[in-house]
């Protein structure tokens, strides 16, 4: 009988061990920032693994991050969670709590996310972000300022309200003395200096990738409307809202929170970035480049012909036909199609494999088709798709069901379908739909850089 329970206290062990996630080590880990120790937490897993820096709210601490961290690192996410310099009366880390400031957690903020991804057990370049109250605006801040290197940005009950809130209370810098005594915490004037000057809506919805916000309705602090006014402000952005939650959650809605986080995700843009998988497929073959534009390959660096078709589906179209009735007999060729296209999904600068085309006019007979291979999906429009040619509405629900937009694309896959040619479809990320490009001259040698150093890759 005794060894019977123990075969099955070994089996239930094994079985646990077979089904559990990432094991998480947690150890004391101190950087520094502005010339001070931090301290905190680092949540991480076996090898390297994405990056989560979580940031706590006035006179708080590294505690209140925990519940995301454990939840974020059993994912398989590296999360650091951490003390402000100055941040608090019982923070663990050095600096005054009188030389605190949005600006200077700000400046420490890109230091510490910068110090982690030097880290050898962190994949570098892109970090996630949670802010919660004024750590929720000083994340808004650094996402605005790092841009496309935040994948993610979670504000919980953000303090969207501290210009406005400050400003009141002393309209001048020179109005606050040297020292105020805050909610039992010993500020400074460097927390009032600089507020005056500061755009605060104008400044955080120059972040440009996926936004959630939460918020509970009874707030007495931050009332709920400065939430309200970022998720109109962002271009990609989503409210949630807690009835009866005031600023600080109760532990039920907290965990509902870090649940929701998690779920988000967990459903995030599906990563259908160019791997050597794909460029593998097409090395050593018989390809041709179809590009719309001079401006967006580098003819003389492709180790393949280039056909430029010129802008739009008709003459993508007509440059195919021409090109397949040249063609000598028994030749059976790829044609690959590469260009720039707009996406509030994706980062600028990034090439995407295309996988679903959707024709966004009533040029052709098929409104989608689906290419042998998964990939992203482009809508090819009879229009340059931004903020300034269709409306906000109509851009936000388009990019909700869309991952890119181009001129192009569909013309390809309509084509090589009709006529049995393999066909490829890689797009650069030019803009995030937002009206924000000023010159597009220097966006396309970007993109012309871009692909030479994928085409080069393909030699």
């Amino acid at each position: 009988m005794a060894m019977n329970k123990l075969f099955t206290l070994l089996m239930t062990l094994l079985v646990a061990s077979c089904v559990s996630g990432p094991v998480t080590h947690v150890e004391e880990l101190c950087l520094t920032a502005g010339g001070n120790r931090v301290f905190g937490e680092f949540y991480h897993p076996e090898g390297k693994a994405p990056l989560v820096v979580i940031s706590h709210g006035f006179n708080g601490s590294h505690e209140s991050a925990k519940p995301y961290a454990k939840a974020l690192s059993e994912m398989g996410y590296a999360v650091y969670c951490f003390d402000f310099p100055g941040g608090s009366t019982y923070s663990l880390s050095e600096g005054k709590t009188t030389e605190m400031s949005i600006f200077k957690e700000k400046s420490d903020l890109i230091s510490i996310v910068n110090a982690l991804w030097e880290r050898a057990d962190v994949i570098p370049g892109k970090v996630t972000l949670i802010g919660e109250s004024q750590g929720g605006m000083v994340s808004a801040l650094v996402a605005a300022e790092l841009g496309e290197k935040v994948e993610r940005l979670f504000l919980i009950y953000p303090a969207f309200c501290i210009k406005d809130d400050w400003v009141e209370l002393y309209p001048s810098v020179e109005e606050m003395p040297d020292e105020v005594d805050f909610w039992g915490v010993r500020l400074g004037r460097a927390y009032r200096d600089g507020l005056d000057s500061m755009d605060v809506y104008g400044t955080i919805s120059q972040y440009h990738g996926p936004v959630v916000i939460y918020h509970g309705d009874k707030d007495p602090v931050v009332n709920i409307s400065y939430s309200e006014r970022a998720a109109e402000a962002y271009p990609s952005a989503k409210l949630v809202v807690y009835e009866g939650e005031g600023h600080g959650f109760s532990p039920e809605v907290t965990a509902k929170t870090v649940e929701s986080i998690v779920d988000n995700i967990k459903s995030k843009v599906p990563n259908y970035m160019i791997d050597e998988k794909i460029l593998n497929e097409l090395r050593g073959r018989d390809v041709v480049l179809f590009v719309a534009t001079e401006g967006e390959v580098d003819e003389s660096a492709s180790p393949f012909p280039v056909v430029i078709s010129g802008y739009g589906k008709m003459r993508m179209y007509a440059a195919l036909v021409r090109w397949y009735e040249s063609l000598e007999e028994g030749r059976h060729p790829i044609v690959l199609n590469i260009g720039s296209a707009g996406s509030a999904k994706y980062p600028i600068g990034e090439v995407i494999n295309v996988g679903s085309f959707i024709n966004g006019g009533d040029a052709f007979v098929h409104d989608r088709i689906e290419a042998p291979r998964e990939g992203a999906s482009v809508y090819s429009g009879d229009f340059f798709m931004s903020a300034k040619t269709f409306s906000p509405e109509e851009v936000k629900r388009l990019s909700s069901d869309y991952d890119l937009f181009d001129m192009e694309a569909y013309a390809v896959a309509y084509f090589c379908s009709s006529y049995g040619v393999p066909y490829y479809c890689f797009k650069a990320v030019s803009d995030n739909l937002d009206g924000s490009v000023k010159d597009w001259e220097n966006i396309l040698g970007d993109i012309k850089a871009t692909f030479s150093q994928l085409l080069a890759r393909l030699k």
